[in-house]
């Protein structure tokens, strides 16, 4: 499965420049610079951000629906993620491929990152 997250963000960020959309979402112009290229691949929590400030769903955002929003994530007030999704949508028992794989693999790098980090100062590291 291709890619499609480098054009997807071209997309949404539409005639704003790199660096607008960058401080928008609290992120270097560089930073943004190389997901639109493809280099490297925004953290979950930018995922979360860049759909919920733009209305896109993720799954539309990863390249795996091509229904610009309806399901995806969603982030409340008090900056938790929660799933919505579109009535009557079932969710897939598949096994996760290409995008999704992808991106269970960053969430879990993220995971290990914060447990790690949480166990700072107390004698672990």
């Amino acid at each position: 499965m291709k890619n499609r997250l480098p054009e997807r963000l071209k997309q949404i960020r539409g005639p704003s420049s790199q660096r607008d959309f960058a401080a928008s979402l609290g992120v270097k112009q560089t930073t943004y610079s190389r997901w639109e290229l493809g280099q490297t691949e925004p953290p979950f929590e930018s995922l979360m951000q860049i759909c919920s400030q733009t209305g896109v769903s993720s799954d539309w955002l990863l390249g795996l629906s091509d229904e610009r929003s309806g399901g995806g994530v969603r982030v409340t007030g008090d900056g938790n993620a929660v799933a919505s999704a579109s009535p009557g949508a079932r969710l897939s028992a598949a096994a996760p491929t290409g995008d999704m794989e992808r991106l269970l693999t960053i969430i879990e790098s993220q995971q290990k990152v914060i447990a790690r980090l949480a166990g700072v100062g107390k004698g672990e590291g």
